[in-house]
């Protein structure tokens, strides 16, 4: 059975990735990072990565139509 394409911008997928690279962003500011122990800095990046690879996983097994532009 084929299922219909939807458009790029009604995939949670796509979403999700677009609030991951603001967060990735978002934590590399300068002026926050070299004030953290640098554990602690590595730490929340690694969740970070984490938490976005559980994400995509979880809504890759929802996604059920391909995207078109």
């Amino acid at each position: 059975m084929e299922t219909q394409a939807k458009k790029w911008w009604r995939s949670k997928t796509v979403w999700f990735n677009i609030a991951g690279i603001l967060i990735a962003i978002g934590t590399e500011l300068p002026a926050i990072l070299p004030y953290l122990d640098p554990a602690i800095a590595t730490s929340v990046q690694g969740y970070l990565i984490l938490g976005m690879t559980i994400g995509n996983i979880i809504l890759r097994s929802m996604t059920q139509h391909k995207i078109t532009r």
